[in-house]
């Protein structure tokens, strides 16, 4: 969820294939919270989250319209455990500009997603739970989003119970571009089972990719099976993973849909993602060897999405590890 910023450039490189830079920015977090910031293939600069005792920072968010990051700050109690998660603004060195929403003490802000004019944020939310009365909420807590006014600083709608984690899948972006409407998944591939009993069960015919639009109040399942969902950054578009095996876009001008990736029969994608020109997909993958789970190899694929081919580019080399892109 951090920035690497790389600009479309073509190289020359051997064998007279051409290479481009991925367009856009990207900025990576690291295994040790640093956050790193790439511009035209290089690193341009760099900045370390806080994380100690007493607070922790994540979730940072590219804002669209400048350089700066929405992410979420986390607060521990002396015994370590996080029991309240506000929403701040940060600087292109890490620095605190702007807070924007401070949360109720139990109350935690989970990610945060701009929309692509900058004047709403959605945010996941969840409530911890008191495990005195009931030890599993732990485990599976009914999530919520919010949707805030960002200009003003106003909670101006709360979506209840939307899912339970970890059922709830948004993705980065998750806004349609007019900022009206935005795309989420329910699965139920990921169970939390207790005694043989599941504690965060998805109702049969309840998962697959949803579209909420904000200006009548209604969510509608859009695509049964489908998960991953993002929308594209130019049009009304949005692509997905169908059935676990390929990357799929779905026109909602026209209901047109469109595989534009097969994935192997041992392929795994667990990160994909729309770049900024709409014009590519973007997906890391990794392959078991020999069918052991511990042994793999991992790659990055870049996919034209109008003919459906692979294009050669400069890796990036963020393996699994979350981004933000603009």
């Amino acid at each position: 969820m951090f920035a690497f910023s790389i600009c479309l450039v073509i190289v020359s490189c051997s064998m007279n294939q051409k290479q481009i830079l991925l367009p856009g920015k990207i900025a990576g977090l690291s295994s040790d919270q640093t956050c790193i910031i790439h511009d035209l293939g290089e690193i341009r600069s760099k900045f370390q989250l806080r994380n100690d005792k007493e607070f922790s920072y994540s979730g940072l968010r590219w804002m669209y319209n400048d350089d700066s990051f929405i992410g979420v700050e986390y607060l521990r109690t002396e015994s370590g455990r996080i029991y309240k998660g506000n929403i701040v603004r940060f600087g292109i060195n890490g620095e605190i500009i702007d807070r924007i929403y401070e949360s109720e003490d139990g109350e935690l802000a989970g990610d945060t997603y701009p929309s692509r004019n900058d004047k709403k944020l959605l945010v996941t939310t969840e409530r911890i739970g008191d495990k005195k009365k009931n030890p599993l909420e732990g485990l599976s807590r009914k999530q919520s989003v919010m949707i805030m006014d960002l200009e003003h600083k106003k909670v101006i709608k709360k979506i209840e119970n939307i899912g339970s984690s970890p059922s709830l899948q948004i993705e980065e972006s998750p806004w349609l571009y007019n900022g009206d409407r935005f795309v989420y998944s329910i699965t139920s591939g990921r169970k939390i089972v207790n005694e043989g009993e599941v504690i965060n069960p998805v109702e049969e015919g309840y998962a697959g990719v949803y579209i909420y639009d904000l200006t009548t109040d209604q969510k509608k399942l859009l695509i049964p099976g489908g998960r991953f969902a993002i929308a594209s950054p130019i049009d009304n578009r949005v692509a997905y993973i169908k059935n676990n095996k390929s990357i799929n876009v779905l026109d909602l001008n026209n209901n047109l849909e469109e595989t534009v990736y097969e994935i192997g029969s041992k392929e795994k994608v667990p990160n994909v993602h729309w770049t900024p020109d709409g014009k590519h997909i973007y997906l890391v993958y990794f392959d078991y060897y020999l069918g052991l789970s511990d042994l793999f190899t991992s790659g990055e694929k870049l996919i034209e999405v109008s003919t459906g081919t692979e294009i050669p580019f400069e890796k990036i080399g963020h393996g699994f590890t979350s981004y933000t892109w603009k």
